[in-house]
């Protein structure tokens, strides 16, 4: 049921006044105020979207859509997403509604999101899908775990028919594409290249189809096959920005970077990316001849701790850096590089010439394998917190100690193919080693109660910023982590760093390599089929023991 919401710090008191009468019932009060605020403000997108639900609760679902979806072109916002979403699967236009399911997903995931996409996989007959939909709404909420159950119930007893069978017998264009993207999203990679095939068997030069295609073997492992279908888009639209993105991902995995990193640029012009609308060029790499120039984070923060290895030598280039992070990493960075002027996310950059997302250094640099800057450690805490953290662990001498990460942000749409649960950490336990927690994101309470005889401590606490755990790590004789960001610190750190990646990989960790030209002291535990983690846990609980033994 769709529910007036409002954003946090809503600055007008009436438009609060409003959503009260909404959720209260009193929808004729609610309404004028609505209209009123319009009359004042024709562009308030929050009492745009929130008429637009009003009147689509009342029936009026075309004027009520219509000023949902004109809300979304000023400020698209989750819930928004979710009603439209809600309103169009009443109308029966499914297809629209899974749209904007997967908007309001790719803009703040959440369980509400997650459970509506549910409803419309089941409603489609796609239950495997529908029921790992229900388990990542669980993921943020634990009262869907009683849903899930309901669901699997449900499938146990009326299994639906056979996803290829329901894929056969779709023959609508826009429903297959976004039946293939939803797919997709859910992980169910194969039933997801069968519904992009099949749009292509319908109309053989429908881009949209290809640069589906091309991105689903991608994320399935088949590259060449991507190549393929995204060369097949690209002769059929050029400018298709799609396209070249997932060309780039099936290079810059290979290894190939001379090719895929260009195309890697083709990313600002896709609809999902977060655009910074800047009236300065973006430099690329010519001498700065003492040229300001704003560097700016474009995605998380392991991909800010990745990338801003370059920074010394857009120095060396003559600019004069101002260096845009988030503010978890602001206090690490600015002891690293005291010759840019660092500032927070919400910082005023002030005056500058040029800019460039640091994403897009590697391009700018001409980058390849053999040219990459891996000269470690270029980041470091101050010594006086390392001094502070090294009083700190002085009772647990004697044994190897070892930081642990097991779990990515919840929001990561591949959160959940690349974390692990700390319980199927076990094996580790046997090595003799003290181990240190690093997981300052949820599922941290996991570690109240760790596998059997593993020694444990949790201090992420007094972790303040990624300079607090930089100063624990620099304490440690060995970090071991899934793919997440403090990975790349340890990394960049020099730190013995062990990281378990998934079988098909993020482009960075390359294919078949143990070890990573970004980061000397850090050695990739690969999955050698999907989904199976025993495996390299295994493997490292071995080399783990050994470890403990030369210690």
């Amino acid at each position: 049921m769709p529910w007036p919401s409002m954003t946090k710090n809503t600055p007008n008191p009436l438009l609060a006044e409003a959503a009260g009468h909404h959720q209260s019932g009193r929808l004729d009060v609610a309404e004028g105020i609505y209209r009123r605020i319009l009359a004042e403000d024709p562009r308030n997108s929050e009492a745009m979207q929130l008429l637009g639900t009003l009147l689509c609760q009342r029936g009026d679902m075309r004027d009520g859509i219509e000023l949902i979806r004109r809300s979304i072109a000023i400020q698209p916002t989750a819930h928004a997403f979710i009603n439209l979403s809600e309103f169009c699967r009443r109308l029966g236009n499914q297809q629209k509604a899974m749209e904007s399911i997967l908007d309001a997903i790719r803009l703040k995931p959440s369980a509400i999101a997650y459970d509506k996409l549910a409803v419309l996989l089941m409603d489609l007959g796609f239950g495997d899908a529908a029921e790992d939909a229900m388990r990542a709404a669980s993921r943020f909420d634990v009262n869907h775990t009683e849903r899930l159950r309901m669901l699997e119930t449900f499938l146990h007893e009326k299994p639906p028919a056979s996803p290829r069978d329901q894929i056969e017998g779709i023959n609508d264009l826009g429903m297959l594409l976004t039946l293939s993207a939803a797919l997709t999203h859910m992980h169910r990679y194969s039933i997801a290249i069968e519904a992009a095939q099949r749009a292509i068997a319908l109309r053989p030069n429908l881009v949209d189809a290809h640069v589906n295609l091309g991105s689903i073997l991608g994320l399935n492992g088949n590259y060449n096959e991507s190549i393929t279908a995204c060369e097949k888009a690209i002769s059929l639209d050029s400018q298709n920005p799609g396209a070249h993105l997932n060309l780039a991902m099936a290079h810059l995995v290979q290894g190939d970077l001379a090719r895929g990193l260009p195309l890697y640029e083709w990313r600002s012009r896709t609809r999902t990316h977060r655009r910074r609308n800047f009236t300065q060029p973006q430099w690329d790499g010519r001498p700065l001849h003492g040229k300001s120039i704003l560097l700016w984070h474009e995605q998380g923060l392991g991909d800010t701790m990745h990338f801003v290895r370059y920074v010394p030598q857009v120095i060396a280039s003559g600019g004069k850096v101002i260096l845009q992070v988030q503010a978890e990493l602001l206090r690490l960075i600015q002891n690293c590089f005291p010759a840019a002027r660092c500032i927070s996310s919400d910082g005023d950059p002030g005056n500058f010439d040029l800019q460039s997302s640091l994403l897009s250094l590697p391009m700018a640099f001409g980058t390849t394998l053999e040219t990459i800057p891996a000269s470690v450690p270029y980041l470091r805490p101050p010594a006086e917190l390392i001094d502070k953290w090294q009083q700190k662990l002085q009772p647990f001498t004697g044994r190897p100690r070892v930081g642990l990460t097991w779990a990515g942000r919840l929001e990561n749409n591949f959160n959940s193919m690349r974390s692990i649960k700390l319980k199927q950490l076990a094996p580790l336990t046997n090595s003799g080693a003290t181990f240190f927690s690093l997981q300052k994101s949820k599922p941290d309470s996991e570690f109240a109660e760790p596998p059997t005889g593993m020694r444990t401590v949790d201090w992420t606490s007094e972790l303040n910023d990624l300079c607090d755990t930089a100063a624990l790590i620099a304490n440690l004789d060995l970090v071991i982590s899934v793919d997440t960001a403090v990975a790349h610190l340890a990394g960049a750190m020099a730190k013995p760093v062990w990281v378990f990646v998934t079988k098909v990989p993020d482009w960075r960790w390359l294919l078949d390599r143990r070890d990573s030209p970004w980061y000397p002291t850090l050695r990739l535990f690969r999955q050698p089929k999907a989904g199976d983690w025993e495996t390299p846990i295994n493997l490292a609980a071995d080399e783990l023991r050994n470890y403990s033994k030369m210690s």
